[in-house]
């Protein structure tokens, strides 16, 4: 019974960390010195609304109601390497809440639905990580 409270309390974390990445992402987009830097970061806004919802659905399934809208506060940044930076440590972190709520979660539901989301947030670091190596956090040379 701890364990499944402690997931569904680290799900509700998740999904606030969704809806903040959305908003900073955006933000992030509004940002972008070059298109390369604008798609990498609207796809992964695109990937953490999918994200959101699936938590959302499953924490819905898990407690049998939806979940109530965060008030998010996504981290201010004084320039685009600066949020590239902080955006690889979130998705880093995201990754490693992600495993620890597989590993805790006794139902399959849950590994399910959280293993491809930590699979995803993987992708987005090397992905952020590629802006940084390349050297796409400027403007174009």
């Amino acid at each position: 019974m701890l364990e499944r409270m402690e997931v569904i309390r680290m799900l509700r974390e998740a999904l606030t960390d969704e809806r903040t990445a959305i908003e900073f992402y955006g933000q992030m987009m509004t940002l972008a010195p070059n298109y390369e830097s604008f798609l990498a970061f609207a796809l992964a806004r695109r990937d953490e609304q999918r994200h959101a919802f699936m938590i959302e659905n499953l924490l819905e399934r898990l407690t049998g109601r939806r979940p109530e809208p965060d008030i998010v506060s996504p981290p201010v940044i004084t320039n685009f390497r600066e949020g590239v930076e902080t955006a690889i440590a979130d998705e880093r972190e995201a990754a490693a809440m992600y495993a620890e709520i597989i590993e805790m979660a006794r139902t399959r539901l849950v590994r399910e639905v959280i293993t491809p989301i930590r699979i995803d947030e993987l992708l987005h670091a090397q992905l952020f990580e590629g802006l940084l190596r390349f050297d796409l956090t400027g403007p174009p040379a």
